[in-house]
């Protein structure tokens, strides 16, 4: 789930120990009832740990179980058009989604959940979504692999690694619509 609404919903539809709980904008509260009803929580922001941190200060929470959201920031897309491959491994390196592997921000902030006391049991990455290259996929993969089995290495006890993203069918399109697709047209 991404918001309170989703999570209300969830909840409504599944044990907690089956929701995830994603997304760079959470709330105090929302933070609050996943810790309370043991939702994992995935850490897209420092700032989320913190007012976890806070909440277990104040007593208002004991524990929650955490997650790591992490991005391998690699390219997933194939193009003719070197341009667009070039401009897709940029954007996949700056994307806001997931701490970067690859300059130690995603290992420094394993280390500030570990020592927060919270459980730390899980690493989540979103590859993206329409992949049609299973080769990329899987190079995209390989260091969110090697993160999580640095982490075990170390004695962290990382049980689930989720993996997001959904493959495409190559060749199909879809239709584009609105006003920027007719101006480009045109």
């Amino acid at each position: 789930v991404v918001s309170g609404f989703e999570m209300e919903l969830a909840l409504k539809l599944c044990p907690p120990s089956d929701i995830v709980f994603n997304g760079p904008l959470k709330r105090a509260g929302e933070l609050e009832r996943a810790a309370r009803d043991g939702i994992t929580i995935n850490i897209d922001l420092a700032e989320e740990l913190e007012t976890l941190e806070a909440l277990r200060t104040s007593g208002r929470i004991t524990t929650a179980r955490l997650g790591l959201r992490v991005n391998p920031g690699l390219p997933v897309f194939a193009a003719r058009d070197r341009s667009f491959v070039q401009a897709h491994a940029a954007k996949q390196r700056s994307a806001k989604f997931g701490w970067p592997l690859d300059d130690g921000l995603a290992g420094h902030m394993a280390e500030r959940i570990s020592a927060s006391g919270f459980s730390f049991e899980t690493v989540h990455a979103h590859l993206n979504s329409q992949i049609t290259d299973a080769t990329l996929f899987l190079a995209a993969l390989d260091p969110v692999l090697c993160f999580v089995a640095g982490l075990r290495a170390s004695g962290r006890q990382i049980r689930e690694l989720n993996v997001g993203g959904g493959f495409g069918v190559p060749g199909m399109q879809r239709s584009k619509r609105g006003w920027w697709s007719a101006l480009k047209a045109t």
